[in-house]
C-alpha cells in the first residue's frame, strides 16, 4: 500500500491516525468505536472515515447503513 499526502501538514494536525483492519479479532471493532467516541458527542464526519467492501452494501441493515454515511 503506498500512501501519498502532504506529511508535513498532517504533523501539524493535534492527532490523526490511520488505522488498517482485517478483523483477525474482536478486538478490531472496539478500537473503531473508540477513534469514533474521540470525535465527540456530535461526530465529525470529515475526521472518521471507514471503508467497507462493496459486498458488504448488499447486507441486510449494515449495507443501508453505510449507504447512508457514505462508506
Amino acid at each position: 500500500m503506498k500512501l501519498y499526502g502532504d506529511v508535513k501538514e498532517l504533523m501539524r494536525e493535534p492527532e490523526c491516525a490511520l488505522v488498517l483492519s482485517n478483523h483477525q479479532s474482536d478486538v478490531d471493532w472496539a478500537v473503531a468505536v473508540m477513534l469514533a467516541a474521540r470525535q465527540g458527542p456530535h461526530g465529525n464526519e470529515a475526521g472518521y472515515r471507514v471503508m467497507v467492501k462493496h459486498v458488504i452494501h448488499f447486507v441486510p441493515l449494515f449495507g443501508w447503513y453505510v449507504f447512508q454515511v457514505r462508506c
